[in-house]
C-alpha cells in the first residue's frame, strides 16, 4: 500500500465509529465557535472515557489530515449545506 493509500486508510479509520461522525457533525455546526468537551459529552449522553476514547482515535490515525479532521473542522466557505 502506497503512503497516499495508508493515511486515506488512518484517516476513515479515526472515524469508523457511530459517535465519531456524530462529533464531527456536533462541530461543523457549531464552527466557528467550536465546543468544549464538556459540550461534546452533554450530546453524546457518553461517560468522559468514552468520549476521550473517540478523541483519541484521530491521535492513532497518526495523521496531520486525520487530526485535522477533528480538531479543525470547518465548513466551505459560503457554504449553505446544514449538518
Amino acid at each position: 500500500m502506497d503512503e497516499t493509500s495508508a493515511t486515506v486508510a488512518r484517516m476513515f479509520a479515526a472515524l469508523g465509529h457511530e459517535n465519531r461522525v456524530t462529533i464531527i457533525r456536533l462541530l461543523l455546526a457549531a464552527h466557528p465557535g467550536g465546543l468544549v468537551v464538556g459540550e461534546l459529552q452533554n450530546e453524546l449522553a457518553i461517560p468522559a472515557s468514552t468520549l476521550s476514547h473517540h478523541l483519541d482515535a484521530r491521535k492513532t490515525a497518526s495523521s496531520r489530515s486525520a487530526k485535522a479532521a477533528f480538531s479543525a473542522i470547518a465548513p466551505a466557505p459560503h457554504s449553505s449545506k446544514s449538518y
